[in-house]
């Protein structure tokens, strides 16, 4: 893997072109096994992206406006604007909390565990202890 600087002067044409093939830049913690299940597997890794397209990129409810779109003819300048998203920000924040929810969880499991543990070793050697002096 390389870094996105070497990764765009490849795409731009200014680095060694041996260095990525520009179809093969995968982003995101699961893109390389989403990639190497592909490779294993590739008809049933794009029916579920097939699925998971439909299901989640596309809108049932809403149509995109009738437009004569970009491809022949670059988009005017004064009426770009931003419109809906994927709201990343607050779906960032949750899965952030999500996480330190569960770490926080999986602390308190442990501690519990060896906090319990050494209440049984402790108490078991006191009674080792106690039978001793008998």
């Amino acid at each position: 893997m390389y870094g996105a600087r070497a990764a765009l002067k490849v795409m731009t044409g200014q680095g060694r072109r041996h260095l990525v093939n520009v179809a093969s830049i995968v982003g995101g913690v699961a893109g390389p096994a989403l990639v190497r299940r592909h490779r294993k597997t590739p008809v049933a890794v794009e029916a579920q992206m097939a699925v998971q397209t439909e299901k989640t990129h596309l809108s049932r409810d809403q149509s995109a406006a009738a437009t004569p779109g970009i491809l022949y003819r670059p988009a005017p300048d004064g009426d770009a604007e931003v419109t809906g998203g994927w709201h990343g920000t607050e779906k960032s924040a949750a899965r952030r909390g999500l996480s330190w929810l569960l770490l926080g969880g999986v602390n308190a499991y442990v501690v519990g565990r060896r906090l319990g543990m050494s209440d049984q070793r402790s108490t078991s050697s006191r009674r080792s202890t106690s039978s001793r002096r008998w």
